[in-house]
């Protein structure tokens, strides 16, 4: 809940909203623990989130109401927010909260909804007591019931699935590592224990040593409930106990781990010094994520940075939380001297980045303690002047360590968070990059619900979600869970919106290649003889690739060929999304390969392109501010501007009628009893302001002098007395959020348009440039695309080598295109490489670059730039489109156009080269 409240108040949440609602607002509500209990004998009154929610009229077109709560005020029938016995009443004689709520008649939003199942107590009291309109189940996972996932008639409404996520650049990637042990795969050596059996009735698990010799006339050695580990060899440290037995087939310990029969354990993890490894290789893999945040080369020089964060999951809280214990010692060791190497290699250098980074981590140095902070259960007991309390207050709350200076000015060094697990569900940072995971723990129920902490696109320092590059978590584990990584690739695989048998080739196989071929299956389905052909030609097609046998099942690899040959078949996770690496062995990032000489055939165009430019607006001329700020005022009370604050009253009357037409307090002697409702607004004193504040709340959110304001507003304001209106009712919260949305709107609409680009005289640094002004021989890959498209044909003339990238469906289908012969060289721009400012702030740069050659010239005469977009733009699409167009059209020897489909390209193609030079 309260990780809820604070993402939806967060700067960068609102800053996100703000590009597809510009002008609306979302006014949050909060319910308590302990909101609707009476104290000390008072009255029993209603929270006030809750009136302020109820309360809320539709006068208030530019905001949403949000009330937040959790299940644990609905699941029972007695709950407090069910009590009819309140000394207070809300608009249409409410005196029960549930009631109140009802009548708004509400959105429902359940956030992870297998907590809240459908058929549950707190699903059918929302449905009962709620009366929504909708509901909407919003979460990575589902309840089952009888093997069958819950969703809404059967399948989700919308799914965005794992496979989507991943290979769209939704999510970060993945790469998985471990230290080594020598020789653990060595049976000679390897100090390895299996489980025979689990005993319910002793309460036992039973092990017994494996290794060459060993293992087959050895007793297995008892572990009884409460056991530390150590009493089956000393190798296992670390006071790890058994906690319960579950099963004959399941025993968990004590750092949350499940014990299965047949499974094996190293005790080499379990040793004090591979800890050490682990946490040795965690900040390793911290600082050198944290040197590419901060710096950010491949974004430009000028990029904002990035905050890095690392998390540890632990399995003892004492070893971290007292003063002598292991954890927290070794921790504060290790940072403590990779600090002082790198003060070593920062030291004396003059550029403002570099002196910025020394001082981080010269502030880090003197505070090694303020770096790290624990989040545990039982620091909710701890006071709120404690340290732990505000160690776990920066966790919760993520906004405040996403930046690197606090309002002080200091510098903001908390970064290494640890935990036992307590994070692992309705908690994440966009800023965790890495994850450690000390010593094997945690159920086999879900990889992905394990890396998810850190899942999340990253946050710059400015508070921009930033989605046009790629990121990657690297998440560390112990050797005992060596092949992590295939099992997160295989339980995202699983999440495939469309699965295929694996082991045979079905029907739905065969249609769905041939639909994958533009056949038209329309007509296959309709004539059963031309189906048959072309299931007969397909299946000789694939035996002759040597994909399938006789019987039509796939021969040893067959099923990856065949995924191989029909890459548009099955969305599966693209080929470096999740790596697996050990040691310094690490996984290769996946690059794009450049071909030089294609780039220097453009270099002129990137001179052009990559020259810096300042976006100049039009200064407002004397009268024009005013003449826009009298416009909205004249239709102030014409479209609803200004309002009153006013509540919805229902009365409801119950009429008794006579024989005689009388009507009776008494239906002792009546022929019909009728109920009538009637409805009044009352005012109501919601949301008044003072003047002052009134005008320092428009002033604030439009920057409109004072001063002019105050002399146009109180114009409109005698203007109202005059005709008889109470003036101060107007002056009120809703009145200010119509003013600002009404200002903005006409704002944008009459001067967004009104600015030009001067050049400057200095070009930026781009991703396809060295230092010296080469060109880089190869990027990394997400900058150039999300995604990976295998099946795009060669072509010698593009800016890069095979495997081609895109980011959107649309992409795709432009890179499939074979541009004419008079197309010298074409490809994918980077991203970020050419930032084309845009007036609400930002940048934006274009998809595609086409250099043009036509007939009887020889050189190259004109660049098509083209931007992709679908055909519905929203206000920032809108934005950027406008501010390329604008941009480039001042360009001598470029043209910019706008694609919504691939077919668009071929046509600005053939106009240009058939134009003639005109």
């Amino acid at each position: 809940k309260e990780g809820t409240k604070n993402f939806i108040e967060s700067a960068y949440a609102k800053r996100h909203f703000q590009q597809f609602y510009p002008g609306k607002r979302l006014n949050l509500q909060l319910i308590r623990a302990g909101d609707f209990t009476a104290k000390n004998g008072k009255r029993k009154m209603f929270p006030v989130d809750l009136v302020q929610y109820v309360e809320a009229t539709k006068n208030e077109q530019n905001s949403i109401n949000c009330l937040l709560l959790n299940m644990h005020l609905l699941d029972r029938d007695g709950a407090k927010i069910y009590d009819k016995d309140f000394d207070q009443t809300l608009f249409g004689g409410a005196t029960c909260p549930a009631e109140a709520v009802a009548l708004t008649r509400p959105i429902v939003i359940i956030d992870e909804p297998h907590r809240i199942a459908p058929g549950g107590k707190a699903f059918d009291n929302i449905k009962a007591k709620f009366n929504p309109q909708l509901i909407i189940r919003f979460g990575a996972t589902f309840p089952e019931k009888g093997g069958v996932t819950e969703y809404f008639r059967g399948e989700p409404v919308y799914e965005l699935g794992s496979v989507q996520a991943f290979n769209s650049g939704l999510v970060k990637a993945v790469d998985v590592t471990y230290p080594d042990i020598p020789g653990a795969d060595d049976p000679a050596n390897a100090l390895k224990y299996k489980i025979t059996s689990i005993d319910s009735s002793r309460k036992s698990v039973f092990f017994k040593r494996v290794s060459k010799g060993v293992g087959t006339g050895n007793k297995p050695k008892e572990l009884r409930l409460g056991d530390s580990l150590s009493i089956i060899d000393p190798a296992f440290q670390g006071d790890i106990t058994l906690d319960h037995v579950k099963s004959k087939a399941k025993a968990i310990l004590s750092n949350e781990k499940e014990l299965s029969v047949g499974m094996e354990l190293p005790a080499q993890v379990f040793a004090a010094s591979y800890q050490e490894l682990i946490l040795q290789q965690a900040i390793e893999e911290h600082f050198e994520k944290e040197a590419e945040n901060f710096f950010r080369p491949q974004s430009g020089v000028n990029a904002p940075k990035i905050k890095t964060i690392s998390l540890f999951f632990i399995d003892s809280i004492d070893s971290y939380r007292e003063a002598d214990g292991w954890l927290k010692i070794n921790f504060e060791k290790l940072l403590t001297a990779k600090l002082d190497a790198l003060l070593l290699r920062y030291k004396g250098k003059t550029l403002q980045r570099e002196v910025e980074y020394y001082e981080y981590l010269q502030a880090t140095q003197r505070n090694i303690a303020g770096s790290h902070g624990g989040y545990f259960a039982k620091d909710w007991g701890e006071p709120d002047e404690s340290a732990a309390a505000e160690e776990r207050e920066d966790i919760l709350h993520k906004e405040r360590t996403l930046t690197f200076k606090k309002e002080s000015g200091e510098w903001n060094i908390r970064r290494f968070f640890f935990s036992k697990w307590t994070l692992r569900e309705g908690w994440d940072n966009p800023n965790v990059f890495v994850i450690a995971k000390m010593r094997a723990s945690g159920s086999e129920t879900s990889k992905l619900q394990e890396v998810a902490r850190g899942l999340r696109l990253p946050v710059d320092e400015r508070g921009s979600r930033l989605s046009e590059e790629e990121f990657r978590l690297t998440y560390l584990i112990d050797y005992s869970e060596k092949g992590f990584a295939a099992k997160l690739v295989g339980e995202i695989n699983s999440d495939a919106l469309v699965k295929l048998d694996a082991d045979t080739v079905t029907e739905k196989t065969i249609k769905l290649i041939l639909q994958s071929k533009d056949a038209d299956s329309k007509t296959l389905e309709q004539d059963k003889k031309a189906y048959s052909k072309a299931k007969n030609d397909l299946l000789k097609h694939l035996d002759e690739l040597n994909i399938i046998n006789r019987d039509d099942t796939f021969k040893k690899g067959g099923y990856q060929k065949l995924l191989e040959e029909y890459p548009n078949l099955v969305a599966a996770l693209n080929k470096n999304k999740v790596t697996e690496g050990s040691g310094n062995r690490k996984p290769a990032r996946p690059k794009t390969k450049l071909r030089v000489e294609n780039w220097e055939k453009i270099r002129g165009f990137w001179k052009k392109v990559t020259q810096r430019y300042m976006l100049e607006f039009e200064r407002l001329k004397e009268g024009e501010l005013e003449k826009l700020l009298k416009d909205v005022l004249s239709a102030g009370t014409d479209k609803g501007i200004f309002v009153k604050p006013r509540i919805r009253a229902v009365s409801e009357q119950l009429s008794v009628t006579r024989d005689d037409g009388a009507s009776a307090h008494s239906p002792l002697a009546a022929d019909r009893v009728s109920l009538t409702e009637s409805v009044a607004f009352l005012d109501s004193a919601l949301g008044t302001l003072r003047y002052g504040e009134f005008l320092r709340q428009i002033h604030k959110q439009t920057l409109i002098p004072l001063l002019l304001l105050e002399r146009k507003i109180g114009e409109h304001l005698r203007e109202l007395h005059k005709a008889g209106n109470e003036v101060d009712p107007f002056l009120n919260t809703t009145t200010v959020a119509n003013f600002v949305s009404a200002f903005q709107k006409v704002f944008q609409k009459t001067f967004a348009q009104k600015y030009q680009y001067r050049s400057l005289n200095f070009r930026a640094q781009t991703s396809v440039f060295a230092v010296d002004g080469s060109w880089l021989p190869e990027l990394e890959a997400g900058i150039v695309g999300a995604s990976a498209a295998k099946d795009i044909k060669d072509d010698e003339r593009n800016l890069y080598e095979p495997p081609f990238r895109c980011d959107s469906d649309l992409e795709h289908e432009v890179l499939k295109l074979i541009p004419p012969d008079e197309v010298v060289v074409f490809g994918k721009l980077p991203r970020r490489s050419i930032k084309v400012p845009t007036y609400t702030g930002g940048t934006t740069t274009p998809d595609f670059v086409y250099a043009i050659r036509r007939k009887g010239e020889k050189d190259i005469s004109l660049h098509l730039v083209v931007e992709t977009k679908a055909q519905d733009l929203r206000g920032a699409e809108q934005n950027a489109v406008a501010a390329q167009n604008k941009l480039f059209s001042n360009i001598p020897g470029v043209k910019w156009d706008l694609a919504s489909y691939a077919s668009d390209v071929e046509g600005m193609l053939q106009l240009l080269i058939d134009s003639k030079g005109t």
